[in-house]
């Protein structure tokens, strides 16, 4: 008996790719009805990887391409939309939505998946640069991926829309939402005014209704210093970087040595000078609240590290009781400059 044209065969089936799925329907409002377009629909698999479709103007949808096997569809509203995201079934956690198992070549038609209204935060903040915006970020057990963002309007208002809260027993509980303005300038600030996040209140949110904040930027450090060479010159036109908690600046000292910045934000302000033949020095970290007077620094001379029998191009430092890299310098031919004593 020839077995070679069934060994052939065998071999096409086994080797040969599943044929793909469909999956078409609708994304409404719930519980109005009303059609929702530019919703993105996944089809997901166990693993998490999904096919994608896109609702039209009457909230219609199909996914092409759909790997055969067990799937979730999963609808995902756009930021400006006010909806909550949801699976079929009217779910919204991945684990606890209807699952559907997929033939090849199946089409799965007339899926309806509905989204109810989201919570709203809105309120006012005045003052600050153009590109401001606020942030509601999930802080409960069942909201930490959700995240919101409004950009505020020249009268200082923000709206921040798609805010979930949760169904238990058929009791509606609000879900905790930390909010965050950023000032257009690099400085990340939380509800009620404050540069520390820890110190952050949690402000609620319920689906349909709205919480109203009134957020407020709290006002940033002024820091002033100067510094001056291992002969006690002034150390004029140095580098000063300052990290904020907020966001990092830069300037360089005047002819005496010193600088200043204003209005600095964040918690905590760490500095580094950077001048030629010197070492780049970071001071210890201080706390940024109304005006910080480093007075005068001086700053040593630089350490060179040699580096025999290896090729390195790079080495990082820890001091002694730190528990990681502190300082990274790249080396030429085994030698890295610039260096603070220690």
């Amino acid at each position: 008996m020839d077995r070679l044209p069934a060994l052939i065969a065998l071999i096409a089936v086994l080797g040969g790719e599943a044929r793909a799925a469909t999956v078409s329907g609708r994304v409404v409002g719930f519980p109005d009805g009303e059609p929702l377009p530019g919703v993105q629909v996944l089809v997901r698999d166990p693993q998490g990887r999904s096919a994608a479709s896109t609702t039209d103007e009457e909230g219609w949808f199909e996914a092409l391409d759909v790997d055969p096997g067990i799937a979730r569809i999963q609808a995902v509203p756009p930021a400006d939309l006010n909806r909550l995201g949801a699976y079929a079934g009217d779910v919204s956690a991945f684990c606890a939505a209807d699952t559907f198992e997929l033939a090849a070549d199946e089409i799965l038609e007339g899926l309806r998946i509905e989204l109810p209204v989201g919570g709203r935060i809105e309120g006012t903040l005045t003052g600050l640069s153009p590109g401001a915006t606020v942030r509601a970020q999930g802080a409960d057990t069942l909201n930490l991926s959700l995240s919101r963002t409004a950009v505020v309007d020249a009268q200082g208002r923000f709206s921040v829309t798609g805010l979930a809260s949760w169904v238990v027993d058929g009791e509606i509980l609000p879900g905790a939402y930390v909010v965050s303005g950023n000032d257009g300038a690099g400085g990340r600030f939380w509800h009620p005014g404050t540069w520390d996040r820890a110190a952050a209140e949690l402000v609620p949110a319920v689906r349909g209704e709205v919480t109203v904040v009134d957020l407020q930027r709290p006002a940033g450090a002024d820091l002033v210093g100067c510094f001056v060479d291992p002969d006690g010159a002034p150390l004029s036109a140095a580098t000063v970087t300052v990290r904020a908690s907020e966001g990092s600046f830069s300037g360089a000292t005047d002819g005496a040595g010193c600088f200043g910045f204003v209005d600095l934000p964040g918690a905590e302000l760490t500095v580094t000078v950077d001048s030629d033949g010197l070492a780049v020095t970071t001071l210890p970290a201080v706390s940024a609240a109304g005006v910080v007077d480093l007075g005068t620094v001086l700053i040593e001379p630089e350490a060179t590290l040699q580096i025999e029998g290896a090729a390195v191009t790079q080495i990082a430092l820890v001091p002694p009781g730190e528990e990681g890299p502190m300082l990274l310098r790249s080396v030429d031919s085994g030698v890295a400059r610039r260096l603070p004593a220690g």
